[in-house]
């Protein structure tokens, strides 16, 4: 009796982690970035004025020290983006994930900019023990830069669990974010994160002001 006990608990958890560890479909979305203004020598991403070298050095130092989901607004002004940015070239990024079961998600290049936006949809097979390595570049007409190198890890297992956003920050990458969800979740293609045009339609304002 106690022998087959123990055979049924053994094959209870022999079948619990096969499924824990069994392989299933997700998608994977690469959302956006927000990367550093200059390299990891301080330098432009293409060749820029001096004066715009120290401005930029100066502005992407700030930056570093500001926790990741900030919002890039706090000095990324209007007015002073035009002064520090004169001169000077922004990255134009793209990102590869690789995965170790040999799957690859490549996203298309977003041109002159901090904040690219990509929305690049793969769907995925993965198991818990799967790894991704992720590499942002800025696309050049020889060899490709590289804004940020992450060693292949694996994905969080509450992300594969429930799905959710995967948020990045690595090198020159101030912040990356990746979505995942299992392949069976009902999720509409024009709600996928992406760059979209808004319309205000119309709006409700109150006869008085806040305070009275």
């Amino acid at each position: 009796m106690r022998c087959s006990m123990i055979f049924a608990i053994s094959a209870g958890i022999f079948f619990a982690s096969t499924m824990a560890w069994a392989a299933q479909d997700y998608r994977i979305v690469v959302v956006g970035a927000k990367i550093l203004p200059v390299k990891k020598k301080q330098r432009c991403w293409d060749p820029c004025l001096p004066g715009t070298r120290v401005a930029l050095s100066t502005l992407s130092q700030r930056l570093a020290t500001f926790s990741p989901q900030s919002t890039w607004g706090v000095v990324m002004t209007p007015k002073t983006s035009k002064a520090f940015l004169r001169g000077s070239k922004m990255p134009d990024p793209f990102v590869v994930l690789k995965f170790s079961n040999g799957q690859t998600l490549t996203t298309h290049v977003v041109k002159n900019t901090l904040s690219p936006l990509w929305g690049t949809t793969e769907r995925v097979s993965l198991s818990a023990t799967d790894k991704v390595g992720i590499s942002v570049y800025d696309k050049d007409l020889g060899r490709s830069d590289a804004i940020g190198l992450r060693k292949p890890s694996v994905i969080p297992p509450e992300l594969l669990r429930n799905g959710g956003i995967w948020k990045l920050r690595f090198q020159q990458v101030y912040e990356l974010e990746i979505m995942v969800v299992q392949a069976k979740t009902k999720v509409l293609r024009r709600f996928l994160p992406g760059l979209y045009q808004v319309t205000i339609t119309g709006a409700t304002i109150q006869k008085r002001k806040a305070n009275g």
